[in-house]
């Protein structure tokens, strides 16, 4: 078990390591559409980010934004739970290996720390 358990291991960090970069983008394109546009997030209840714009921004300008936020919102709330739910199968394999062999030591750690991060810029 142990060596199909790694294996497990090795393909889902790669598969983190190809969509944290990409979650990385989402959140560093709405920083900048933020910066650049002069406007605000705020988050609704649902968890979704939404702009408060300056009151002199045209209604055309207006709606281009908010259809590119909330494109760039969903990109960043679907990868958010991809990697969620690999972190969480992660920490399972983990759980096992920690199981067989109490030396054992995460190869999560960065991914979960890094996900935290980006999960948190806008929260």
């Amino acid at each position: 078990m142990t060596s199909q358990t790694f294996l497990e291991l090795d393909a889902l960090i790669a598969s983190l390591d190809h969509l944290i970069p990409q979650l990385n983008d989402f959140v560093h394109q709405i920083n900048n559409l933020q910066i650049q546009h002069d406007v605000k997030l705020v988050s609704n209840l649902a968890g979704d980010l939404q702009l408060d714009v300056p009151i002199n921004m045209s209604q055309s300008v207006e709606k281009f934004l908010e259809t590119k936020l909330g494109i760039l919102d969903r990109l960043r709330n679907t990868h958010g739970q991809s990697i969620s739910e690999l972190l969480d199968k992660g920490r399972f394999l983990e759980q096992q290996l920690k199981l067989e062999n109490p030396r054992y030591t995460t190869r999560l750690s960065g991914q979960i720390a890094e996900f935290a991060r980006l999960n948190g810029a806008f929260n």
